[in-house]
């Protein structure tokens, strides 16, 4: 599984290019604050909910710390998505957020 720091990420955001970010936080955390553009899918329905992702896209997932994040991503592996761990989560995220 592909890992990338808080810093890196931040680098990809300002790249022209845009990139796909999955929040597994749940609905309440995500609500209190998440990344512009981070699209919510909950580790806690993630089975159910998942088949709407693109397997020809790359996600990067984050989560509160790293650990729901980690999770995620070895069953999004597991079922053919190409996923990048977000190490640090949102606890060492300082960049801007959104409700």
């Amino acid at each position: 599984m592909n890992t990338i720091t808080i810093q890196q990420l931040k680098d990809k955001i300002k790249q022209e290019e845009p990139i796909k970010i999955i929040d597994v936080r749940e609905q309440d955390e995500y609500n209190m604050g998440h990344i512009e553009d981070a699209k919510l899918y909950a580790l806690s329905t993630l089975d159910q909910t998942y088949q709407g992702l693109n397997q020809d896209e790359e996600y990067y997932v984050i989560c509160k710390a790293g650990g729901r994040s980690m999770k995620a991503c070895q069953f999004l592996e597991a079922s053919g998505y190409k996923v990048v761990n977000v190490d640090g989560g949102m606890d060492a995220w300082d960049g801007e957020i959104v409700f």
